[in-house]
């Protein structure tokens, strides 16, 4: 396995590593305002929300299948690269659809499985890089601090210009971050190579109970997250003091 690692030297990787985790992330860490917003502003039904957001989540699960193939295998900066333009072009899309609801399923579908490879790929520099917890610190540092921004921004913002420009805006941003790419390794497995950077998994049945344990808890987690927002509204909570205590 090849490592390119020059940029190591300096703490930009690591801040490449909060942005770009905070950024592609960002339509979740705000779900609260999000659902509000699509029931109150756009009248989607609540049930709708519902399947639009477990499409998201279901990107999370694709980018995670795609990132176990292509991780040990591919460059990662050209991954990222890809990938970031692609989630995008589907935040983009999402602006334009919005009037036709049933388009916006396999649109977030796309953007989100895009914008989550990024994310497994900075987690991914994350292991390699030579302080490791400062770097997976960076990881969830980017998210909470870009979530907790998004969240005290998302009403002024929804009543300023309108969800379809804040989405336009999400894509904007996304563009912009393949400047930090740079920042990120460039790592590879050449043919000769019998190294990988995922670690080997020992399997047992009780094992297999992992996976359904992380299912349960993100199902409960996202049902809760999501409609936070709105629970806050039903019981006299105003949006932007939901979004402040958020």
């Amino acid at each position: 396995m090849s490592v390119s690692l020059p940029f190591f030297s300096s703490r930009n990787a690591l801040w490449a590593i909060a942005v770009l985790t905070g950024l592609v992330n960002v339509v979740l860490l705000c779900a609260p305002a999000l659902a509000h917003e699509f029931v109150t502003g756009q009248h989607f039904s609540t049930r709708f929300v519902g399947w639009m957001f477990s499409a998201e989540f279901a990107g999370y699960c694709l980018s995670g299948l795609i990132g176990r193939i292509l991780v040990p295998r591919g460059h990662w900066r050209r991954l990222a690269r890809g990938a970031l333009l692609l989630a995008g072009a589907g935040n983009c899309l999402t602006a334009f659809v919005l009037p036709y609801a049933g388009l916006l399923l396999p649109v977030r579908l796309f953007a989100a499985t895009a914008g989550t490879l990024v994310s497994v790929l900075c987690m991914a520099s994350a292991n390699v890089h030579p302080q490791r917890s400062h770097a997976f610190s960076a990881f969830l540092f980017g998210q909470c601090a870009l979530g907790s921004a998004a969240l005290l921004a998302a009403a002024p913002l929804f009543a300023a210009v309108g969800i379809a420009h804040v989405f336009e805006g999400i894509a904007a941003l996304d563009v912009l971050a393949v400047l930090l790419i740079r920042f990120l390794p460039d790592c590879g497995q050449s043919a000769g190579d019998d190294v990988s950077v995922l670690p080997s998994v020992r399997w047992a049945p009780w094992t297999l109970l992992r996976w359904p344990a992380v299912v349960f808890f993100y199902i409960a987690l996202s049902a809760v997250w999501t409609f936070a927002g709105l629970l806050a509204t039903r019981i006299g909570i105003g949006t932007i003091a939901a979004g402040e205590a958020f």
